[in-house]
């Protein structure tokens, strides 16, 4: 959905939940005990485990047959090839969310040539990692437990995409989190833990998936590990490589 995008919007919605209202008899299932009486919520509550799923379908329902856009939860990204074309679809998602009464905070960014957009960096090259999720890892001390070890790991699996290898030289990290093992941080624990980093602070952009272009799939897998990579070119012949 972002491929051939140069102009990019990020819009963002003010209290997210709060802003869908909830019928008389729903109100009634989120009421709760204070020591001033009975009180139930008008609109969305935060907390509630089915909330997401139906703000996100709240949200799709109010942006659908809006082109170039890219909707999740309160984050909404409006991208156009130039300006003339970004513009012309920010109005039209603009002029939906007025009609909804749909409400936008000052986090709002317009016509970027980048931007931050679910944990990743966003440009007309590509997706590439968010430099604050790559930071929050590099300054990461050495895990102290499984506990600390799961952290390191749920935060490389984000960015796994950009780790080529990751199941190859993460392996003595995860090998931690088997329960049959017991716990010991020594020299291939380090190698890997330094190895994550350096693979981290090396730049890396993915391009943004086009249809349009001739793909080709390779994978791989051994007994610890898979992987697969797409590969694009547009000059490339059906069944090349």
């Amino acid at each position: 959905m972002l491929s051939g995008a140069k102009v990019f919007t990020k819009l963002d919605a003010t209290s997210g939940f709060w802003q869908i209202p909830l019928v008389k008899e729903s109100r009634l299932l989120t009421t709760f005990i204070t020591p001033f009486g009975r009180y139930a919520f008008n609109c969305l509550p935060f907390g509630i485990s089915s909330a997401p799923e139906h703000f996100q379908r709240r949200m799709s329902q109010m942006l659908e047959g809006c082109e170039g856009v890219v909707c999740h939860a309160d984050d909404v990204v409006v991208v156009g090839e130039d300006m003339q074309q970004h513009d012309e679809r920010l109005h039209k998602v603009l002029q939906r969310f007025e009609a909804e009464g749909l409400t936008l905070n000052d986090k709002c960014e317009f016509s970027k040539d980048k931007i931050s957009f679910v944990g990743h960096c966003v440009t007309a090259d590509g997706v590439s990692p968010d430099p604050n999720k790559v930071k929050a890892i590099m300054e990461m001390p050495e895990p102290q437990d499984v506990e600390g070890v799961r952290r390191v790991m749920g935060m490389a699996n984000y960015l796994g995409k950009f780790l080529p290898h990751l199941a190859s030289f993460s392996k003595p990290l995860r090998d931690l989190l088997c329960e049959k093992n017991e716990w010991h941080w020594g020299n291939a624990q380090k190698e890997a833990f330094q190895k994550l980093k350096t693979e981290l602070s090396s730049p890396r952009v993915l391009a943004s998936y086009s249809i349009d272009a001739k793909t080709c799939v390779a994978a791989d897998a051994s007994s610890y590990g898979l992987g697969a990579s797409s590969l694009r070119n547009k000059k490339m012949e059906p069944g090349g490589q």
